[in-house]
């Protein structure tokens, strides 16, 4: 991690520098002037001082039992004042050692709140998405933000809107207009919905994509009363896959409160799996769901391993794909598609991309003072992204 600028005469300060999800090494920044102190008042090393840039191995002694040898760590004094930890990157460890932190006088923050080395605002969100980051692919593409590639690109922008090359910059906002989806879901992952009616296969179809027992299957329809969330990574991409009660006219209330929810999740998805349990084939269900379908949509022919009918009498141009959870075809094709539906176009190294909400915002409205003559605001509304005082939030004039 790079050093943050000095935080000479205020208050010591730690927090988890890496993502808060399990992992295999977790890090810990402890930084302030009383930083190298209350490091070394826990951890247990040879060395009776941290040099700057040495990395010393030592265990954390826990404030519960300071005799006992707790957890193996790695100790790196980065500057005065800042000293990097490395352990093991269970939450449990981690919040431990926070914890013991905080007795000894650190102040917990967040990792939006840690220092940053970087002027820049698009630099420093970044840096700070880079953390939350839970996929290679989407790290690569905050990394190469982090490396200048949208700040870069907005600079161009604004020259060429600045040399009356107006027709020019209409062409690059579009550009970044078009990545701007994309962006947001570095961190905040793809929301796919499976639905349809009770007992299609719909939890056994998340278990399977995630490999994992996460949703509870049962033969008896009605057992998801509410939905479930199972994250994962689909084509190295962050992507939430979300388990609904199944959709049918209940007396019970709990079971219609689920289905509310369920339609409310299919609302808001980025992309519904509506599936058909091959045996009994399409329903009014799933004739009445259509209407509720984003624009991204899939057809899951489910149990197609237990039944010699053909996907058909179901309306539109749908192309079902036939999946199940217990043999052949699996759920190969079904995790393909997803992914092809979601980013069907991954952007080259170093592509420029709007990560955050403010970035699209601002460059929608930037772009729609471009189209109208509007020069001055487009350029004002892009300056607002790159000033060190911004308030990270652009105004429509």
């Amino acid at each position: 991690m790079n050093a943050p600028a000095s935080t000479a005469g205020q208050a010591t300060i730690v927090t988890r520098l890496t993502a808060q999800i399990p992992s295999a090494i977790a890090t810990i920044g402890v930084q302030g002037p009383r930083a190298v102190e209350v490091v070394l008042a826990h951890a247990k090393t040879r060395a009776k001082e941290l040099r700057i840039g040495r990395i010393h191995y030592g265990t954390w002694r826990w404030a519960g039992d300071p005799t006992v040898s707790g957890e193996q760590i790695v100790l790196c004094r980065q500057a005065d004042d800042l000293v990097e930890l490395h352990c093991h990157g269970g939450n449990a460890v981690c919040n431990v050692i926070l914890g013991d932190l905080q007795k000894a006088g650190c102040a917990l923050v967040s990792q939006r709140d840690w220092p940053s080395q970087f002027a820049c605002p698009i630099a420093r969100a970044a840096e700070q998405d880079l953390i939350q980051a839970t996929t290679d692919r989407a790290a690569a593409v905050l990394l190469d933000q982090l490396c200048g590639a949208l700040a870069s690109s907005i600079e161009q922008v604004i020259q060429a809107v600045e040399s009356g090359r107006s027709d020019l910059a209409e062409s690059q906002l579009e550009q970044l207009d078009r990545w701007s989806d994309f962006g947001l879901h570095l961190t905040e992952p793809w929301q796919v919905v499976l639905a349809g009616p009770p007992n299609v296969g719909k939890s056994s179809l998340v278990n399977a994509i995630v490999g994992s027992l996460r949703a509870i299957v049962h033969h008896e329809p009605g057992t998801t009363r509410d939905w479930l969330e199972a994250q994962t990574a689909v084509d190295g991409w962050p992507v939430a896959l979300n388990d609904t009660a199944g959709i049918r006219s209940s007396d019970d209330a709990l079971e219609s409160e689920g289905v509310d929810r369920a339609l409310g999740r299919v609302r808001q998805a980025d992309l519904v799996v509506l599936v058909v349990d091959a045996c009994r084939g399409w329903t009014d269900v799933h004739t009445n769901l259509i209407a509720s379908l984003p624009e991204r949509q899939l057809l899951a022919w489910n149990k197609s391993d237990l039944s010699s009918l053909e996907p058909d009498g179901f309306p539109g141009d749908w192309k079902p794909i036939r999946t199940s959870t217990v043999g052949r075809p699996g759920v190969t094709d079904l995790i393909a598609e997803i992914g092809s539906q979601l980013v069907p176009r991954s952007p080259p190294e170093n592509t420029a991309v709007p990560f955050r909400h403010e970035h699209g915002q601002a460059v929608a409205l930037a772009l729609e003072a471009i189209k109208s003559g509007r020069h001055a605001e487009a350029v004002a509304q892009l300056r607002m992204l790159l000033a060190p005082s911004w308030s990270g939030k652009p105004q429509r004039s």
